[in-house]
């Protein structure tokens, strides 16, 4: 089955595995969904907090 999430399996697998899970939860179990639509918000937030504190890092901020 393709996902919406597809496009994402390259370069950030993790965030396209909770994507397809919540496609696959999301009439069978809506809170289910809900909880990885959310896992894949805090996955966002820390990959870029990562990308801000290593630039500020190299930057000698």
């Amino acid at each position: 089955m393709n996902s919406n999430f597809d496009f994402l399996q390259s370069e950030f697998p993790v965030l396209a595995t909770f994507g397809c899970q919540a496609e696959k939860y999301c009439f069978s179990d809506p809170n289910s969904c809900l909880m990885k639509l959310g896992m894949i918000g805090e996955s966002i937030e820390c990959k870029l907090l990562i990308q801000v504190v290593s630039l500020r890092y190299l930057r000698g901020k």
